[in-house]
């Protein structure tokens, strides 16, 4: 399963259980040298997750990996964060898309020991 696909399917879950989300845009940009690269049209430190989402009083990040995508180190220290700071953080996989684990994280509300 592609990044792009995945990404879609949560979304459209994020709108069913009603969060208020959003996604920055990655558009194919050439570099000096010639070479295409996926470029995210923002300033600050680098590997932001790709979603934000928020529903009543929690807040949640999600880091989207198709198959054979794997964490940069940058984004985990954006996870890692994020999570210091109290707001929730989910990598997802095709692999947890599958098992349902996607799904039960954006259904569920925030319970006392999550933090």
């Amino acid at each position: 399963m592609k990044g792009r696909d995945l990404q879609k399917g949560i979304t459209d879950l994020l709108t069913l259980h009603q969060w208020r989300w959003t996604h920055f845009q990655s558009v194919l940009a050439t570099g000096r040298d010639g070479k295409a690269r996926w470029r995210t049209p923002l300033s600050g430190t680098k590997g932001f997750p790709d979603i934000i989402a928020v529903r009543g009083d929690e807040a949640l990040a999600i880091e989207v990996k198709g198959d054979g995508d794997k964490v940069r180190p940058e984004q985990q220290e954006w996870l890692d964060a994020l999570n210091a700071a109290g707001i929730r953080t989910l990598v997802a996989t095709p692999a947890n898309w599958r098992s349902g684990y996607v799904d039960g994280m954006l259904r569920r509300k925030r319970y006392a020991h999550d933090q």
